[in-house]
């Protein structure tokens, strides 16, 4: 097992082949995808995770497994942003994603906060951004937690997001940079 980091609580690890009925499961909830434009089918979310297998260790969307139990809680990373033009070009984002029932159980935060931990240790990444549709307050209050801020001037209309969905089409933006995060740590 490729393990990318420890917390008190976690072990983010690269995924596995055994992992894609976990991964697919995640990613057609419902409730998972409340603030996507909709639950990926088996083949979009077997096609996310053969890309997934295929990122260098230190970059992506990793498993985050629950040590105590070996239980998939989620997946969480930082990659390259995926949405040009909102921020500097060559710029990274970090992401989440967890199963229902392991939210409100401080995953998302500890887990972000380990990859932010490898993105300017490691990776020497200077800042980091997230965005998340207006809509998902969760994912927006991980990031507060996670000691990023609100960057207004860069909020966008996601292009990737259909018009049938205007409640999504709306994003807001937050950025860490690495100074910020050695006076949050």
């Amino acid at each position: 097992m490729n393990i990318i980091a420890e917390t008190k609580r976690l072990t983010l690890r690269a995924w596995t082949d055994s992992d894609r009925a976990v991964f697919r499961a995640m990613n057609g909830d419902e409730q998972v995808m409340t603030h996507f434009p909709g639950v990926m089918s088996s083949r979009q979310a077997d096609d996310l995770f053969e890309r997934e297998l295929k990122r260098p260790q230190n970059t992506g969307f990793c498993a985050v497994e629950v040590t105590a139990s070996g239980e998939i809680a989620g997946a969480c990373g930082v990659y390259p942003a995926s949405v040009s033009g909102v921020v500097p070009e060559g710029a990274y984002e970090i992401g989440w994603r967890f199963i229902p029932s392991q939210w409100g159980q401080g995953y998302a935060r500890e887990a972000g906060e380990a990859w932010l931990d490898i993105a300017f240790e490691k990776l020497g990444l200077d800042e980091v951004y997230a965005w998340t549709a207006e809509t998902n307050k969760p994912s927006l209050a991980v990031m507060r937690r996670c000691g990023m801020e609100r960057t207004r001037d860069l909020d966008f209309v996601h292009p990737d997001v259909p018009d049938k969905y205007p409640q999504l089409k709306k994003h807001l933006v937050c950025r860490l940079t690495k100074a910020q995060w050695a006076a949050y740590k």
